[in-house]
């Protein structure tokens, strides 16, 4: 307003990182050092963690066994298993790849085909928000979801 500019109409602004169901603040000691998390878990693990559960509306808990936990499903057995089951084997053949791995022709496979078209309008919808944390999840859920089924067959 003092240099005539007029002011913002809507800014952003950030939730915060709990330990113990307390804010984090250097004040009170209970602050994690990004640096050793990088070097412990990887910066992509991390920033994965951080994007699918930290927030911009709702406070969210930080602890290491929850990033251990996120990897371990997630990353590990949703997508990592999804990208090996359609990657894998020395002799890798798209064609055959995707004959293996595909989803029986039922109700469950149409709602998984329904499903995934739908996903970039709300990825879209969730990233001009802003909201990466609800476009993550969208995306995270239907891929465990597909791992679960490639995994272990229809019906869950």
């Amino acid at each position: 307003m003092a240099l005539d500019i007029s002011p913002p109409r809507q800014f952003l602004t950030h939730a915060h990182w709990t330990m113990g169901r307390e804010k984090m603040s250097k004040s009170t000691g209970n602050v994690v050092n990004p640096f050793f998390a990088i070097d412990r878990f990887g910066v992509d693990a991390l920033r994965y963690f951080l994007v699918h559960n930290g927030g911009l509306k709702d406070d969210s808990p930080y602890d290491n066994s929850y990033i251990i936990e996120m990897y371990k499903k997630a990353l590990d057995g949703g997508l990592g298993n999804l990208a090996s089951r359609v990657l894998r084997g020395k002799q890798w053949n798209v064609r055959k790849s995707v004959i293996l791995n595909k989803l029986p022709e039922d109700e469950s496979a149409q709602k998984h085909v329904a499903a995934l078209e739908k996903l970039p309008a709300y990825i879209d919808k969730y990233m001009t928000e802003p909201d990466p944390r609800s476009a993550l999840q969208i995306i995270s859920t239907l891929i465990y979801r597909v791992s679960q089924v490639a995994r272990f067959g229809k019906g869950c």
